[in-house]
């Protein structure tokens, strides 16, 4: 018998486009769910268009005439919500109409795994696609400990463990957090297909609006999240290069010193015990990720420069992995994810 899930969409000032994100939740082929709705304070029409869906008995509406943020509205949806299984959904994005249903068809074939994320289409504000985003679920162990790599309005999870590892705790970046302290704990997986569409727009929340409280608070996370492998944090300028920002090296040097930390860095983390290491998909990640960045950091040199960078560092590479440029381009284009860019 198939589990019933409850869906929590947030909601501050959505007058635009929640009714096509309620719409696709209610389109699902997966139909044993509650949609709840958590509206913040919002000043609009939102909660007048949410309150015409009411009726169907799946829809339940919590409206507060104060705003009091996502964190603390996702906290009470968890508090809420009456099934075990809870899915995370904004207001201004659009679930596939079967997006819940391999969710729950993934968990039942993977019983371990406490919370799966799936890749997206990025649609804009018209709904016009622009592109397929999104980290295959292989390599998220390895990616998480750089940047927040999983698409938040598309993970399922189950409400058991996020509740044993404290819920959303930051203002910003509570995202990323969650899923750091998660795969800490607990086996972390994903369906590797777009379930949902996720709308880039100017008014978009939290994330876009608050940009640079958010960035603030996504590099603490990260270096906890070094530090928990690694006793000292490397230069700001190499975690922005893990990040594919190479701005703040200047150098031969830096370069390779930066590379040589990574491996450092990796060879450690292959070592830490987590439900969630794989040994082989973590090696293909790294050797991915150090070619790419050897490439990117080359173009930046002098033709001479980057053909010794290149061939003092080729033979560096982990596991006896070396991937010509074509190759690395062509793959990149297929697992881009959001929050990595060349």
């Amino acid at each position: 018998m198939a589990e019933p899930v409850s869906i929590i969409l947030p909601v501050f000032n959505g007058e635009r486009y929640i009714e096509a994100a309620i719409r696709s939740v209610l389109g699902q082929t997966y139909r044993d769910f509650e949609l709840l709705i958590l509206n913040d304070g919002s000043t609009d029409r939102t909660l007048e268009l949410c309150a015409v869906y009411a009726r169907d008995p799946r829809v339940r509406i919590v409206d507060h005439a104060d705003r009091a943020g996502i964190t603390h509205r996702l906290n009470e949806g968890l508090a809420l919500a009456r099934y075990e299984w809870i899915a995370r959904m904004d207001a201004d994005d659009i679930c596939h109409p079967w997006r819940i249903a391999h969710q729950m068809a993934y968990v039942s074939q993977h019983p371990k795994c406490v919370l799966v994320a799936t890749q997206v289409h990025v649609i804009d504000e018209n709904g016009r696609y622009l592109r397929t985003e999104g980290l295959p679920a292989a390599f998220l162990y390895y990616s998480l400990h750089f940047e927040c790599c999983i698409f938040h309005p598309t993970i399922l999870f189950q409400r058991k463990a996020i509740l044993d590892i404290g819920g959303y705790q930051l203002p910003f970046a509570e995202d990323y957090d969650l899923f750091v302290r998660t795969m800490q704990r607990y086996r972390l997986g994903g369906v590797d297909e777009p379930l949902l569409s996720y709308r880039i727009h100017q008014k978009s929340t939290h994330r876009h609006l608050y940009r640079e409280a958010y960035a603030s608070a996504s590099n603490e996370v990260s270096h906890r999240v070094w530090l928990s492998v690694c006793p000292d944090l490397p230069p700001a300028s190499y975690l922005r290069a893990y990040q594919y920002d190479y701005s703040e090296l200047h150098d031969v040097e830096e370069m390779q010193d930066c590379l040589e930390t990574l491996d450092r860095f990796s060879i450690t983390l292959l070592h830490l015990d987590n439900p969630n290491r794989h040994i082989p998909d973590m090696l293909y990640i790294w050797s991915y990720k150090r070619n790419l960045m050897l490439q990117q950091m080359a173009a930046r040199l002098s033709p001479g420069k980057a053909r010794r960078f290149i061939g003092k560092q080729m033979h560096k590479a982990p596991a006896g992995r070396v991937f010509p440029v074509s190759w690395c381009r062509l793959v990149w284009q297929k697992i881009r994810s959001h929050g990595i860019s060349s």
